[in-house]
């Protein structure tokens, strides 16, 4: 049995909707505060796309390759982030949340 294409459009919609709210999270971010912070913004920008690509294969923009790249880096820069944060103030903090 397969998921009726119907779904998977709304599914798509959704998900072209989260990247539109967070490349509107960049552009007010960027032009207000004028400081970093915007990797999870970026983070849910790309997985956005890539989700509905995924979903409904016509608004795929880039071969299954390049998302595989993409989403490496994505995982080597957050282990890079909690990995530097932990050495900062101790493993302690970060698994508590401080």
């Amino acid at each position: 049995m397969s998921t009726p294409a119907g779904i998977l459009g709304i599914f798509a919609a959704i998900m072209i909707l989260v990247a539109e709210v967070s490349a509107g999270q960049l552009v007010i971010g960027r032009a207000w505060t004028r400081r970093g912070g915007t990797d999870i913004a970026v983070s849910h920008l790309l997985m956005g796309i890539a989700m509905a690509g995924i979903l409904v294969p016509g608004l795929s923009i880039l071969p299954n390759a390049v998302w595989e790249v993409v989403f490496a880096v994505m995982t080597a820069w957050f282990a890079w982030c909690l990995w530097r944060e932990s050495r900062g103030r101790g493993a302690a903090a970060v698994a508590h949340g401080e």
